[in-house]
C-alpha cells in the first residue's frame, strides 16, 4: 500500500508537500479534499484527521496529519530526499524547526488573516472584514520584515544562508504565494520594501522548477470552462479603437516591457493573428480585418493559441469588445469563461451610468466580482 496524501491544493501547505514529494521522486496518490464543499468535515476524512483539516497522509498503516510533521517525516523516511531539506546534522535541523515553528503563529496567521478577510471571504460564504485583514497586513508585514533581519541575511539565497532550499524555505515562500489572489496593486505595496523577499521567492521557484508553477493544477479535472482550476495569468480588454480599457493580473512572475509598451504589443499580436487566421483560411475568401468585429459564426477567426509555458485566449463581441486572457498553458479550452467575464463587464461596466465608454475601467464592483470569479478558477 503505497502513501496517500489528502490535500486541497487551495491551501499552501497542501501545495508544499505535493512540490516536495515531485522534488524527490515520492511516488504517491493524490486524494483531493475540497475544501470550499466541506469535504473535510465529513465523517470519512475524519478518520483520516480528526482535526478536520488538510494536509494528511496515510502511509501504510501510519497516518500523520500537520504539513510541518508531514514534511519531516518524508524526508526521513524516504532515500531519494537530498540531504539539503532536513539535514542530517542536528544543528542544522534545529534551525529549521525553530523557522517552522515561528512561522505558524507569525507569517502563516498573519497571510490568512489578511488574504482570507480581503479577498476569499465571499467565496467560501462569508464576510470581508477590513478590520480584521487590516490587523492580518500588519502581522504579515512585521513577519516579512523578521524574515529579511533575521534570515535572509547579506546575499543569501534561501534562509539560514543555505545554498540550497530546506523545507523551511518551501513552506514559506508556498503560504506567500496565496496573495496571488489579491489586488495586484496591493500586493505590490506589501512586498515592494523588502527586495530580499522578492529575490528569495524566485530563488526557491527557480531551484523547484517546474513543479513550483504545476502547484494549484489537480489531477483528474477535465480541460476548460469555469471550474477548470486554470492557472490565470492575466486579462486584457480592448475597445474598438484598440484603447485598453482594462488590464488585470493574478499571477505574473515575469515583465519585460512598461505597461504601455506591453498593451501596445498585446494589440499588435491580435492584429497580426487575426490577419494570418484569416488569410490562410482554405474555406473561404472573407477575410475580414481586426477594425470590423464579426458576426458569431462570420468568417475566421482564432480563440487561441498556445506555447510551451502560456496560453492566450481570445474573444471579441459584435460592437468590438476584444477579451484576452492568459493562462497556464495547459488549461484548455477558455471561451465559456470569456464569456462569462464578458457578461460581468456587462452587467457592471455597460449598465453603469457613471461610466464614460472608451475610458479606461475604474469600478470596485466589476472587478471584486472578477477576481472572485477568477480566484473559482485558479
Amino acid at each position: 500500500m503505497g502513501l496517500k496524501l489528502y490535500a486541497d491544493r487551495m491551501s499552501q501547505p497542501s501545495r508544499a508537500i505535493i512540490i516536495f514529494c515531485k522534488m524527490n521522486q515520492i511516488d504517491f496518490e493524490e486524494v483531493r479534499i475540497d475544501i470550499s464543499k466541506g469535504q473535510h468535515r465529513t465523517p470519512e476524512f475524519e478518520k483520516i484527521n480528526p482535526m478536520k483539516q488538510v494536509p494528511a497522509i496515510v502511509d501504510g498503516r501510519f497516518k500523520l496529519f500537520e504539513s510541518h510533521a508531514i514534511l519531516r517525516y518524508l524526508a526521513c523516511s524516504f532515500p531519494s530526499v537530498s540531504d539539503h531539506w532536513y539535514p542530517n546534522d542536528l544543528t542544522s535541523r534545529a534551525k529549521i524547526d525553530s523557522i517552522l515553528d515561528w512561522h505558524h503563529a507569525n507569517l502563516r496567521r498573519g497571510a490568512m488573516t489578511y488574504v482570507f478577510n480581503s479577498a476569499l471571504a465571499p467565496a467560501l460564504g462569508f464576510s470581508l472584514n477590513a478590520q480584521a485583514a487590516e490587523e492580518g497586513k500588519k502581522l504579515l508585514s512585521s513577519s516579512l520584515l523578521k524574515i529579511k533581519s533575521f534570515w535572509l541575511k547579506g546575499n543569501s539565497r534561501f534562509l539560514l544562508g543555505n545554498a540550497q532550499p530546506s523545507i523551511a524555505d518551501l513552506s514559506l515562500v508556498c503560504e506567500l504565494m496565496q496573495l496571488e489572489v489579491v489586488d495586484s496593486e496591493e500586493r505590490q505595496r506589501i512586498l515592494e520594501p523588502h527586495q530580499e523577499i522578492r529575490d528569495w521567492i524566485e530563488n526557491v521557484k527557480r531551484a523547484t522548477h517546474p513543479h513550483f508553477l504545476e502547484r494549484i493544477e489537480p489531477p483528474g479535472r477535465g480541460a476548460g470552462g469555469p471550474g477548470n482550476n486554470a492557472h490565470m495569468h492575466m486579462l486584457y480588454i480592448f475597445n474598438r479603437a484598440g484603447v485598453c480599457l482594462l488590464y488585470r493580473e493574478w499571477n505574473r512572475p515575469l515583465r519585460t516591457l512598461d505597461p504601455q509598451q506591453d498593451r501596445k504589443l498585446m494589440f499588435g499580436l491580435l492584429f497580426s493573428l487575426r490577419s494570418f487566421a484569416a488569410k490562410i483560411d482554405p474555406t473561404t475568401a472573407e477575410k475580414g480585418n481586426l477594425g470590423v468585429p464579426l458576426l458569431p459564426g462570420q468568417g475566421c477567426s482564432f480563440y487561441s493559441f498556445k506555447t510551451n509555458t502560456y496560453q492566450l485566449n481570445f474573444m471579441e463581441t459584435p460592437s468590438g469588445i476584444k477579451l484576452i486572457l492568459i493562462t497556464h498553458s495547459r488549461t484548455g479550452d477558455q471561451r465559456e469563461s470569456l464569456k462569462y467575464i464578458y457578461n460581468l463587464y456587462v452587467e457592471y461596466v455597460v449598465k453603469n451610468p457613471l461610466y464614460v465608454p472608451g475610458t479606461p475601467i475604474q469600478c470596485d464592483l466589476f472587478t471584486k466580482n472578477l477576481d472572485q470569479y477568477v480566484r473559482t478558477l485558479i
